[in-house]
């Protein structure tokens, strides 16, 4: 079998957005799958041999309009030249960005079976920043795009079941298409990992993988200024590069900048490590079905997790359906959690079958059973 696998952001990338197709083409090539990527071209000139790379010079414009115009049809040379050469059993486009899934068209024209994956919401990605002209203009342009896109492809797989259930309400008569296939931690590269060796703490430490502030102002600050009532006893890691924001929101509420400690981009494996030394995890989010990466990497590590945002939300149900921590939406909340941390009084527990189901593994397994129900129809 032959699989093409359609994403701008692939390894060698180190982004978050390269892990779930990366570590799909791997679980692929381990089963004598021929795996073709197409993919953005690489600043690095270290490639996975287990693949076989076609690249293409992504255009940056400061336009979106004609970015993704003139991305789309780069692609689609770049896949019409690979169908050309290759016999492709199956293409799978992930986005974002989503400048690739005009070649579902293509796709469907040669007869090729067509999975689009969304790695996140397109048209529909609600934030606190929503609500504006300029992303009024956008969802106008993509709509359509996106509609013909589900309508090409021959299955859809999204990351949540909350995003699945919206999926399959804004698209009634296609709803039978969409899949949900989570994301996980990757468990083929944290096999045998050991905790990295660090100070004696003296303070509570929360971790952090990842973005700390990025996805909601609200909540940060809502988090930040309880946060400076317990400043003598805390302490935020965050794996990961210093945001823009965090200085303001950390100045604002009153606090030392030593208060957090930033340690710059660390591959995954050295990132993982590190944060083992965490007491518990923390994430602030304020979108309702999004339930990002990082929570499947401290379910591995099995601690406590501190979500700081809306009760209505994926993030909230998760974590209390699990029973994985503290979801906390108010001051009061918080308050109550980060006592009950740094006295200790915490008690949860992560089964390995809990984490077992949160692999990365266990993920390509659903990945390839839609890949393998594809085929048979064809």
């Amino acid at each position: 079998m032959n699989i093409l696998i359609v994403a701008p952001v692939f390894y060698p990338d180190k982004s978050v957005g390269a892990a779930r197709m990366t570590s799909l083409a791997n679980y692929l090539a381990g089963r004598d799958i021929t795996v073709h990527v197409l993919t953005n071209r690489k600043k690095e000139a270290a490639i996975n041999k287990r693949f076989m790379y076609h690249f293409v010079d992504e255009i940056k414009t400061g336009c979106f309009l004609t970015e993704f115009q003139e991305n789309s049809k780069r692609y689609i040379r770049g896949f019409t030249r690979i169908a050309e050469q290759y016999h492709i059993d199956c293409v799978i486009i992930s986005g974002g960005p989503f400048y690739t899934f005009p070649i579902t068209g293509q796709a469907k024209k040669r007869k090729i079976k067509c999975i689009l994956d969304f790695r996140d919401p397109w048209v529909f990605d609600v934030r606190e920043d929503y609500y504006t002209l300029k992303n009024l203009i956008r969802e106008i342009y993509y709509l359509p795009k996106e509609r013909m896109a589900v309508a090409n492809a021959d299955a859809v797989t999204t990351a949540t079941t909350g995003w699945g259930e919206k999926f399959r309400k804004y698209y009634p008569l296609r709803k039978k298409k969409f899949h949900v296939i989570e994301n996980g931690y990757d468990d083929a590269q944290l096999q045998g990992i050991e905790k990295a060796p660090m100070a004696k703490k003296k303070k509570l430490t929360i971790g952090v993988f990842g973005k700390l502030f990025y996805y909601s102002s609200f909540y940060s600050n809502v988090f930040v200024k309880e946060l400076s009532n317990f400043s003598t006893d805390v302490d935020v890691l965050q794996i990961g590069d210093k945001e823009e924001q965090a200085d303001s929101i950390i100045e604002r509420n009153g606090l030392d900048k030593n208060v957090i400690s930033s340690t710059g981009f660390m591959p995954y494996q050295k990132g993982i490590s590190l944060l083992m030394n965490a007491d518990c995890f923390l994430i602030i989010d304020d979108r309702k079905d999004a339930i990002g990466t990082k929570i499947y990497d401290y379910i591995f590590i099995g601690k406590p997790i501190f979500f700081v945002g809306p009760k209505d939300s994926y993030f909230s149900r998760f974590i209390n359906k699990y029973k994985l921590g503290y979801s906390c939406e108010n001051a009061d909340e918080i308050d109550h959690a980060m006592r009950h941390l740094i006295a200790g009084d915490s008690d949860f527990t992560f089964s390995d079958q809990l984490k077992q189901s949160f692999s990365r593994s266990r993920q390509n397994t659903k990945w390839f059973q839609l890949i393998a129900g594809l085929a048979e129809k064809h």
